[in-house]
């Protein structure tokens, strides 16, 4: 994760934020002048989702 990243991490958890970071590999699509794909983002992401839904039924 860049550092400037990090820190932003960081300042939304010290202001009490609950966080969750997850790295995906893939190309930089807002840099792109075309659509790109970006499947590990999308699996990523869903991946995150699922179970962030997973834990918030067990609570």
């Amino acid at each position: 994760m860049p550092p400037a990243a990090a820190r932003v991490v960081e300042t939304w958890r010290l202001q009490g934020s609950r966080v969750n970071v997850h790295l995906a590999a893939g190309p930089q699509f807002w840099a792109a002048p075309e659509t790109v794909d970006c499947p590990n983002l999308i699996a990523a992401s869903n991946a995150a989702l699922t179970h962030d839904a997973a834990n918030a039924a067990d609570a």
